[in-house]
Order: structure tokens, then sequence, then C-alpha cells
């Protein structure tokens, strides 16, 4: 998903907590709380990184989840558009079809 399609509060949680770049900030904000509050700060700084490291595990998880459907998605049309080639009957056509695209979506419900 890019970063222009991703809803505001998404974007939000990816440019802070995501994005490595912008993380750094986390990690400044949580530095400066440990140095101005000690152990509050430094309590507030752990959670800030669970924060991140949950948030990026998620985004990981997504980033799979959108390949393994691509991939899978281009697999499925490729097994159609070869049996349609080779068989001629619509009906046959339309009922591999639905087939197939009955697996493709138990797949993705799997995921």
């Amino acid at each position: 998903v890019s970063q222009s399609t991703m809803p505001t509060a998404e974007q939000l949680f990816h440019n802070l907590l995501g994005d490595t770049h912008q993380g750094r900030l986390i990690d400044k904000l949580g530095n400066f709380a440990t140095e101005n509050f000690g152990e509050q700060g430094l309590k507030f700084f752990n959670t800030l990184t669970v924060a991140q490291v949950l948030y990026q595990l998620y985004e990981a998880r997504h980033q799979k989840k959108d390949a393994a459907r691509a991939l899978l998605g281009k697999i499925t049309t490729d097994k159609i558009k070869e049996f349609c080639k080779k068989e001629k009957n619509p009906e046959k056509q339309k009922e591999f079809a639905a087939q197939q695209i009955a697996i493709y979506q138990l797949a993705l419900s799997r995921f």
C-alpha cells in the first residue's frame, strides 16, 4: 500500500511508528522524556519502543499479505486464461472460473 492511498490515521501511525527515518523522532522524544522525567520518562520511552516494534510487525505482515494476494491472483487468472484457451464451451469456462475464484477467495480468507 502506498502512503498516498493509506487512510489518514494509518498514515500517521506509519509516519511515527513504521517509517524508520520518522521513527527517529520517537527516539528523540523518548530520550527527552527519559532525561527530563526520570523513571516515568523511561517507562514512556519503553512504551513507545514497544509500539514501534508492534507496528512494524503489523506493517510487515500486511506487506506479505498484499504480495501473496497479488501472486495468488496472478496464478488464478493465468489458470483461468489457460483453461479458456483449451476449453471453448462457455458454460465449462464459467464453471471453471467460478471454481478457481472460490479457491482464491478461500485462500485469502486463511491469511
